[in-house]
């Protein structure tokens, strides 16, 4: 149920101040599971072992500026109801963590866990998914926590999957904490 305020203004007058976003959320977290709404279904992985996803063009690009470009701009995509996309196998594994941040969450929530973060990190950075970046490297920063032989494993880490964004950031956690 949405959270509500009531409140009397005048005499028979009444208005409801009410916070809609966990039944949006709810609700988009119910399309993501719809196949019968979907407008593109993204086959995720190698041929011989992808698996499809049912979903929306319109949430996907909402959340993603390559998504927003894949589907409104030149890109095959456009025109096609399926669209292929080439991931890693920690990647796959993942995805419909990634699908289930695009869409709301489940109850409003998903995992982010020291197991996940680094292949979640790398399809926000892909997809340019700001919003679960930004909450990813809030993540390895609580992993990190001042400690130098973290802070350089996760620089190269951020090195190595050529995320320049994300060494920036491990950059700054390094010297606020006096690393």
């Amino acid at each position: 149920m949405a959270d509500s305020k009531h409140k009397v203004q005048g005499e028979g007058e009444r208005t409801y101040h009410i916070n809609c976003s966990r039944v949006v959320s709810d609700n988009f977290a119910k399309l993501r599971h719809d196949c019968g709404s979907s407008d593109i279904i993204l086959q995720v992985g190698s041929k011989r072992s992808s698996k499809r996803y049912y979903t929306h063009k319109l949430i996907l690009s909402n959340a993603s500026a390559v998504f927003r470009q894949m589907f409104n701009g030149k890109w095959k995509e456009s025109e096609e109801k399926r669209a292929t996309l080439d991931e890693t196998e920690k990647c796959q594994e993942v995805f419909p963590i990634f699908l289930d941040f695009i869409y709301g969450g489940k109850k409003g929530a998903i995992l982010i866990n020291a197991d996940n973060v680094v292949s979640l990190l790398t399809l926000a950075d892909k997809y340019e998914v700001n919003a679960l970046k930004d909450l990813c490297c809030r993540f390895v920063e609580t992993l990190i926590d001042g400690n130098v032989r973290r802070a350089l494993s996760w620089l190269n880490i951020a090195e190595g999957l050529q995320l320049a964004s994300f060494q920036c950031q491990i950059d700054v956690m390094m010297s606020s904490a006096g690393i």
